[in-house]
């Protein structure tokens, strides 16, 4: 069965996916992300700290890009809470959007 990341993905398989792409390395950071990592004090270990150790709190449909948003709630390296938004865009791939402490 191919992979649709339109399609309704139940939140354990998401986060599962989420993990599995973070642990691997496989996240695609928009230019956006960067900026507001710089303004926020991330760093990308900390995004991936957060991504595979944080809850999935949230999970909204884009119209506008037809896709899956998530929002990944943790605490990152230095014991601050963050949370991360991306979509999943491939069974192995993630697209960071931003983060928000």
């Amino acid at each position: 069965m191919v992979f649709d990341p339109t399609g309704d993905i139940p939140l354990a398989k998401a986060r599962n996916l989420i993990r599995n792409a973070a642990g691997k390395g496989n996240l695609v950071y928009s230019a956006h992300v960067k900026l507001r990592m710089r303004e926020r004090g991330f760093t990308t270990h900390d995004v991936l700290f957060i991504l595979q150790h944080g809850e999935l709190t949230g999970k909204k449909f884009k119209e506008d890009h037809g896709n899956w948003v998530y929002t990944v709630q943790g605490q990152d390296l230095d014991g601050d809470d963050g949370r991360v938004i991306t979509a999943i865009i491939s069974e192995q791939t993630l697209h960071i959007i931003t983060v928000t402490g």
